[in-house]
Order: C-alpha cells, then sequence, then structure tokens
C-alpha cells in the first residue's frame, strides 16, 4: 500500500492469486479493480500490512485482519480483499 507521491492522493492494493490485480482508490469516488495487470507493482512484500495491524494516512485508512484487508477513505469509499472474494464499497 502506498500514496502516491506528486500526484493526487490515492492508495494502491496489489494482491496476488493466480493473476495479479490492481485496487485503486483515489480522493473521490469509488476505488477502481483492474484485472491481470502486467506489471507487479509494489508486491515485493515490503509494504505488507500483517494481521492484526492497521494503517492510516490521510483520508485513507486499511485494517488487516484474518478475514481480510479492508481498505477505506473517510467518505466511506473502498474496498475489501481475502481470499475467497473481493468487493468494491
Amino acid at each position: 500500500m502506498s500514496t502516491c507521491r506528486g500526484r493526487r492522493p490515492e492508495l494502491g492494493c496489489d494482491p496476488h492469486r493466480t493473476a495479479y490485480q490492481r485496487f485503486i482508490l483515489g480522493k473521490s469516488g469509488k476505488a477502481k479493480r483492474y484485472q491481470n495487470v502486467g506489471d507487479t507493482g509494489c508486491c515485493d512484500g515490503s509494504h505488507t500490512l500483517k494481521y492484526g495491524n492497521s494503517w492510516k494516512k490521510g483520508p485513507f485508512s486499511c485494517e488487516a485482519t484474518k478475514a481480510g484487508l479492508s481498505c477505506n477513505r473517510d467518505d466511506g469509499h473502498g474496498f475489501f480483499i481475502s481470499r475467497s472474494k473481493t468487493e468494491i464499497h
């Protein structure tokens, strides 16, 4: 997870299953999901949020539990990722 420097604030996450997906939550509107992205983004493991931990920066916050990863913006828009499902809200 990271907020991009030099651009509009956004939160991105690249979970790996059989193919990479990318979730981007910008400063307004719903999160966007991109399927089968060609690059692996930040998937080197250095940006992993461990179970039981949370993260917050600006309007973005994430919480990692055994149920999955939930990331939201202060207005309630965000996404949920687990091994069994993904949701945009």
